[in-house]
This record gives C-alpha cells, sequence and structure tokens, in this order.
C-alpha cells in the first residue's frame, strides 16, 4: 500500500499588503509592490533593511509615473512595451547564457520591470549597510539590443532619482547590525582594520572598540577570532588589558562552540607578556579555571594577581651589610629620613648669636667605594652599581623610588641612568631586566641576585 506524500509550499506575502496599513498606502503603491514576488535574499528578510527598500521603491515609482504622465503615457505601459520587446528578442528564455524566466519576478504583466526598480532600491540600502551585492539574478544588465535595453527605458532615470535619496537612508542599529553580522560573517573585517590605526599611541581606545566589535558580532560565529586577533596586536604593547581580551576568547568560544580548543598565546607573545615564570603559571591557572566554572567576572578580576610582587625573606651576612652600612653612613642616614613610617618633628631653632667668622666649605661627598665581590662569570659591576646592589640586599631587595633617586644625586649620577646601567651589565647573563619597576618603586628578582653574585664583602 502506497502513502501520499504531500508537499506544502508557503507563499510569501506581497509586500504591498504586507506594508498597506502600516505605510498607508494608495491602492495604485500597493499595486506597484504586488507587482512580483518578494525577494527571498537573507538581507530582503530582515525588517529594517526591507522597509527602506520598499521606502525608496515607492518615492522613485512616484517620480516616475509622474515623468511618464509628463510625456504623454504611464510607466506601465512604458514596462510593458519594454517586456514585450525583451520577450521578442527572446532576453528571458536563454538559461545556458545566464538568464531566466520572467516569472521568477512574478505573473503578473511587467512585473521584471517593477522588480528590476526594487533591485536597484535595495542596491542602494546594501552599499548603505555594507553588504555585497544580492546574490540573485539581475535582470536587464547584458541584453543584445541597447535600444530596447532596462537603461534605456528607465535605468538612468531610476539612478537619478536614487543618487540624493541614498543619503535618507539612516545607518542600522545594533540589532540589525548584530543581524547583518550573521548574514556576512566577514563584515567585521573592515571596522577591525580602522581600529588597528589607533595603535600604537591609543591602547584604551584599541581595547574598547573591539570590546563594541564584539558585542554587535555576539550572533557571530567568528567573534571569538575577534578577540584574539585584538589580543595579539595588543600583547605588544600592555599586559592586563591584552590578558582581559584572551579571557574573552576563551569564554566566548566555549560558548559558540561545543569542542572548542582554545589557541595558545604564541611564544613570542607570552616572553613580553609575562616576564617571570611564576607571572604565566598563574595565568593558565585562571584560565582552567575559566574553562570550568564559565565565570567571566571572575576570572578578569583575577588577572591583577597575575603580576603581583611577593616579598620573600632573604637570609642575609649580616658582617657584609653592617661593613657596607659602615663604608656609606652619610648616605644611610640620608635614606632614613626617606624611609621613616612618620616624618620626624622639626628642630628647635636655635638662639641667634653674634656673626662669626665664615666657616670652611663641606667636603665633596666622598665617592662610593669599590667592593670586593664575586660574581658569575662575565657580569662586570663598577664600584656604584656594587654599592646599589648592596643596599637592595640591606632592604629586602626593594627600595621605595625616593631612595634610589637620593642614593643617585648622593653620588652625582642619574637615578634612570644608574638602573638601566645596572641592567644592562647583568642583561647577557640573565636575559632580562634584574631591577625591575615596581608601583612602589624597584624590586630585584630575588632568584636573579642568587643567580649574578654570591657574597658581597668589604677589603
Amino acid at each position: 500500500m502506497f502513502r501520499r506524500h504531500y508537499y506544502y509550499y508557503h507563499t510569501p506575502t506581497p509586500l504591498g499588503d504586507l506594508y498597506e496599513h502600516n505605510l498607508r498606502l494608495n491602492r495604485k503603491e500597493v499595486s506597484w509592490l504586488n507587482k512580483f514576488t518578494p525577494p527571498g535574499n537573507g538581507l530582503m528578510q530582515l525588517e529594517t533593511p526591507r522597509g527602506e527598500a520598499v521606502r525608496l521603491y515607492l518615492l522613485v515609482m512616484n517620480e516616475l509615473e509622474t515623468k511618464c504622465k509628463a510625456a504623454g503615457t504611464t510607466f506601465q505601459q512604458q514596462a510593458k512595451e519594454l517586456t514585450e520587446k525583451s520577450e521578442q528578442y527572446g532576453y528571458f528564455n536563454h538559461r545556458e547564457q545566464g538568464y531566466v524566466s520572467s516569472a521568477a519576478a512574478g505573473s503578473k504583466v511587467a512585473a521584471i520591470v517593477y522588480f528590476t526598480v526594487l533591485q536597484r532600491c535595495e542596491d542602494v540600502v546594501r552599499h548603505r549597510y555594507d553588504m555585497p551585492m544580492s546574490p540573485e539574478k539581475r535582470y536587464f544588465t547584458a541584453v543584445l539590443d541597447t535600444a530596447h535595453s532596462f537603461e534605456r527605458y528607465f535605468g538612468e532615470a531610476v539612478q537619478a532619482l536614487l543618487a540624493p535619496l541614498a543619503k535618507t537612508v539612516p545607518l542600522p542599529d545594533d540589532e540589525t547590525e548584530q543581524a547583518l553580522n550573521v548574514l556576512d560573517n566577514g563584515r567585521y573585517k573592515p571596522h577591525f582594520e580602522k581600529l588597528l590605526a589607533l595603535l600604537p599611541t591609543d591602547t584604551v581606545g584599541f581595547a574598547a572598540g573591539v570590546y563594541e566589535l564584539c558585542y554587535l558580532n555576539n550572533r557571530n560565529p567568528v567573534m571569538p577570532q575577534i578577540y584574539y586577533e585584538a589580543t595579539k596586536q595588543l600583547g605588544e604593547l600592555v599586559r592586563a588589558p591584552a590578558l582581559h581580551l584572551y579571557l574573552h576568547y576563551l569564554h566566548y568560544g566555549v560558548a559558540c562552540k561545543w569542542n572548542f580548543k582554545p589557541r595558545p598565546l604564541i611564544k613570542r607573545l607570552q616572553k613580553k607578556l609575562f616576564p617571570q615564570p611564576e607571572h604565566q603559571e598563574r595565568f593558565e591557572a585562571i584560565c582552567q579555571s575559566l574553562l570550568h566554572s564559565r565565570d567571566l567576572n571572575q576570572a578578569t578580576t583575577e588577572v591583577a594577581k597575575v603580576y603581583f610582587q611577593e616579598r620573600k625573606k632573604i637570609t642575609l651576612d649580616m658582617g657584609t651589610v653592617q661593613a657596607v652600612r659602615a663604608q656609606h653612613a652619610g648616605t644611610v642616614e640620608l635614606l632614613n629620613e626617606y624611609l621613616q613610617d612618620t616624618p620626624a618633628p622639626p628642630a628647635a631653632k636655635p638662639p641667634k648669636k653674634a656673626p662669626a667668622a665664615p666657616k670652611p666649605r663641606p667636603p665633596k661627598p666622598p665617592k662610593a667605594p669599590a667592593l670586593a665581590a664575586t660574581f658569575a662569570a662575565g657580569v662586570q659591576l663598577t664600584a656604584l652599581q656594587q654599592a646599589l646592589l648592596a643596599l637592595f640586599a640591606a632592604h629586602q631587595l626593594a627600595l621605595p623610588q625616593a631612595a634610589v633617586e637620593a642614593f643617585a644625586k648622593t653620588h652625582g649620577t642619574l637615578r634612570n641612568q644608574l638602573i638601566d646601567g645596572l641592567n644592562e651589565a647583568c642583561a647577557d647573563l640573565l636575559d632580562d631586566v634584574l631591577v625591575e619597576e615596581t608601583a612602589d618603586g624597584y624590586a630585584v628578582y630575588e632568584p636573579y641576585y642568587q643567580k649574578i653574585t654570591t657574597q658581597c664583602s668589604i677589603t
């Protein structure tokens, strides 16, 4: 026994019937919109662009009808004449040449002409919305006899009318933008290129633009890739904002794809983002927690802990420290004023005395004595650099900026010049900086300190 199968085909509502009440159309305007089958492409399925195309179509058709009446005819008569001549030449019936039957636009008289006018209006909307041209077949684009072509009858007039009307099409709102980005997955690329032009000067504006661009692409499956590309670009310049972008890549990558496999950061970028091994270990732990918990807010909050500077207890040779303090008593006394928790009360003014003989000028501060130290091979430090290193060791490898500034000023040099010189002397061995600037001042990474020096002693 055979079963019957019934197939039901949905007939789209004609545009005239769809917009008759909303736009308060008259009978003639409804007829113009009902001449053809509504376009079936993705853009014309969206309410906003379809409404704009219909609005332009009605404006153009009213103007064309006025021009035809002034010439003693009507648009319908002109359209019928063009259709008959085109069919006479067989422009619609040769599929091997790329032409299709006019029945595709509708069976009513001259439907193909009305449909072509709507397509020209749709093209204006597509250009305004940064969308590619419609994949639907274009009619009257390669007729053999130009005397009987659409351009000869209506094309030039349509183009002249649409040129000023194109500026009246408003830009799409956020909801429409999101829908358009679903239709065209690569639509974000020109906008991303504009954001790249902000680098390297405006990193904050770049990051904000990336978040906005990804919001408009939140229904686009390539949205996680935008975060990843932005991470690579921003990671060359700043650390924490780049890590935030990478966490967004992981979060939305899992949300968009069930078998998502995260792409790790490239090696060169890892070296820039994680100057010390424990930095990378902490961030990888945050990433694993995010993939498990899906809590993006918690993960981004913990990024601040990646670069947290832990104070480590260091065992020092107190005899060596006392010897260094004795040699630099004047410098240490000056530094203690900067390191005191509470400022010392001002000293009482001494009573005025009779003018005395002029005092001799105080001698210049003594230069830093040379320190006999045992350093790793290849590390050559000046006496002043050794003294600064010993000062770091005396204060648990961390000094405030004011203390380093005072030390450099006392010895007749610049703070940055002194720090840079010390880092350059140790760069070949460490392949990194020895003295790193922190939020509180300067700090020496303890494993690096142990690596370059074993013991400093005074001769």
